[in-house]
């Protein structure tokens, strides 16, 4: 295996073990390895770039892009097959919810199918759905493929070839390639099985990239993913460097974010996904978006082939990333680089995801702590408010239910720690969390404050927390989710 740690400046540690292959060589940087899946990113990209050049809309319908495709898609729940292709979009295929269900086995077996023999056979077949367009997330590597089939309609030549020229060439990509590099054989890992419990080894022959090739095809090395990696992270990042200026001409920063934003909801029993701290995963463009609960954005996407496995990872606000490359696919190459990443992020301080607040924020949640704290009632407080706060739920019930909380909790701490300190999370620069501390529990403040000027406060919830020690000893873990970064203080 292969595994390498990244930041904008390229890689910065490596470290490889075993055999790239067992003739006895041992895996080098420059050692090239099959990225299988991964391949999926540098499609998307193609597509959004034609997009750009008004060749095509992700918006197109498949029957639009592929009119012969009009009447091959089957749905059992469906009467009207012919209006399934008008359905399913380009961008519905490249984030995995156009209804086709998952392929991987048979894909796996066919990736040199050539196009001819491929169109082929889905026009005497045809292609059945499982679920409507546009419903839910399903892996399809034959959907996206039909992606590089429409792509090649507009270019006029193989989407290999086109990305080559285009995304490559111009990113300086000169170790990837969708072929074998023939000059390069004595760089190249060889895939493995193993049948026995890794005992022996058998080696897999390389197959050639055919209808299939687009979405899994692309050998690679880490420094070149490195490369791809901090190209697609920097679209989050200042936009009027020199570096930044010349990716934009491959492809601009606001479709880079558009491959890494969630298009489609992932709602997986995957264990991988489940024992991490995430608090959602969805499927962007090629890529895979994960919300780390306390870093923020993570994008990743993996590879598998027989013999080989990989992963890339990176945090997007950081842009410090690692690749993991196998030559075998029972290695788990998701999970390590999902491990290498946190750690690193978490050995040299990376800070958790930060929101800034408003000011006009900050002021309310200021007015209304200081309010519940001297007893002054929450219609003293000099910030504007809308006319629903108090009519949804008047003034005087809300100042009753109130000093009910806080006699129940044995009246308000007089020894209050600075507001600085009590902040809890933030969901957006409008809505904030903060505590007040009482004898006996603990009070949670909530505002939320509406997008037109003068921003008043729309929402004021209190409440009491579950558990007082519970929220103080949690305090830390929760400030550091998207904790609160404020200008002043009010």
């Amino acid at each position: 295996m292969s595994a390498a740690v990244f930041d904008t400046s390229g890689i910065v540690s490596w470290s490889g073990w075993g055999l790239a292959k067992m003739s006895g060589a041992k895996p080098t940087r420059k050692t090239i390895y099959r990225i299988a899946s991964m391949s999926k990113s540098f499609l998307a990209a193609a597509a959004l770039q034609l997009q750009e050049r008004h060749l095509l809309s992700l918006q197109d319908s498949l029957s639009h892009a592929l009119p012969e495709f009009r009447d091959k898609f089957h749905l059992d729940t469906c009467a009207d097959d012919h209006s399934l292709a008008d359905q399913i979009t380009l961008e519905m295929l490249l984030s995995n919810r156009s209804g086709l269900p998952e392929d991987n086995p048979w894909v796996d077996d066919n990736l040199d199918i050539p196009v001819s023999d491929f169109l082929a056979l889905v026009s005497d077949k045809g292609l059945r759905l499982t679920f409507p367009p546009n419903m839910l997330y399903q892996y399809s590597n034959i959907g996206m493929s039909l992606v590089g089939r429409a792509l090649e309609r507009v270019t006029g030549q193989p989407i290999e070839q086109y990305i080559k020229e285009n995304i490559f060439i111009p990113l300086g990509l000169t170790n990837t390639s969708y072929t074998v590099p023939v000059s390069k054989t004595s760089h190249i890992a060889h895939g493995y099985l193993s049948f026995d419990s890794q005992l022996t080894w058998e080696e897999v022959p390389f197959i050639e990239g055919g209808a299939l090739g687009c979405i899994g095809s692309i050998f690679s090395t880490p420094d070149d993913i490195a490369r791809w990696s901090q190209f697609l992270s920097s679209a989050f990042h200042e936009q009027d460097s020199v570096m930044n200026k010349r990716w934009a001409t491959v492809l601009s920063a606001q479709s880079r974010r558009e491959m890494q934003r969630i298009h489609t909801p992932i709602h997986s029993s995957d264990d991988r996904l489940l024992s991490r701290d995430l608090d959602n995963t969805g499927y962007g463009m090629g890529l895979i978006v994960e919300q780390d609960h306390r870093l923020g954005r993570i994008v990743q996407h993996s590879g598998g082939l027989p013999g080989f496995s990989s992963n890339m990872r990176w945090h997007a606000r950081s842009q410090i990333g690692t690749v993991v490359f196998a030559n075998t696919a029972e290695y788990p190459a998701a999970e390590t680089a999902a491990y290498i990443l946190s750690e690193v992020c978490g050995s040299i301080g990376v800070p958790a995801e930060a929101i800034q607040l408003w000011p006009e924020t900050e002021a309310a949640v200021a007015a209304f702590d200081h309010a519940i704290r001297a007893r002054k009632g929450l219609g003293s407080t000099p910030v504007p408010v809308a006319r629903n706060l108090f009519r949804n739920r008047p003034l005087e019930v809300r100042q009753q239910e109130l000093q009910k909380l806080v006699d129940e909790l044995g009246g308000i701490d007089p020894f209050q720690p600075e507001l600085s300190q009590r902040w809890i999370s933030a969901d957006s620069s409008a809505c904030a969390r903060w505590a007040i501390w009482c004898r006996s529990g603990t009070l949670v403040g909530e505002v939320n404050l509406l997008s037109i000027a003068p921003h008043p406060v729309q929402a004021l919830r209190i409440c009491k927390a579950n558990s007082h020690d519970a929220l103080q000893n949690r305090l830390p873990h929760l400030m550091d989710h998207a904790h609160v970064i404020t200008t002043q203080v009010v």
